[in-house]
């Protein structure tokens, strides 16, 4: 009775180190790197201090949309872009107590609080 005690032991120890392993496999660098670029590249949300941020997104290639949201201490950074027929639309959420700088085709243009749709030929 001792032996299959403790070969349950041993199985469920595995299989603990296994999902332990898998998680860290999530936890590495270059994951974070791309979720970085998303945000900071694609989407353009750049923290500038606790309540400022800038929204400057790099739209080309192939991509045709992107999202992110940020939660900050001040509520939900919201930013998406869809291209459609050669036109870009932008939603952007800035939340109360905050501001953005909206800086696309080196035009900028300072956001408060408030839900914001831009159209771009």
């Amino acid at each position: 009775m001792l032996c299959i005690i403790n070969y349950h032991f041993y199985l469920k120890a595995i299989n603990i180190v296994n999902a332990i392993h898998q998680f860290h496999l999530l936890n590495h660098y270059s994951k974070g790197a791309m979720v970085e670029w998303l945000f900071k590249g694609m989407c353009g949300i750049n923290l500038k201090s606790e309540n400022e941020f800038d929204i400057k997104p790099i739209i080309g290639g192939n991509v045709n949309f992107a999202k992110a949201e940020y939660n900050s201490i001040y509520g939900l950074i919201k930013v998406s872009w869809k291209k459609n027929n050669n036109k870009v639309t932008f939603v952007i959420d800035v939340p109360a107590n905050t501001k953005a700088n909206f800086i696309y085709k080196d035009k900028k243009t300072t956001l408060l609080a408030g839900n914001y749709t831009f159209t771009d030929l």
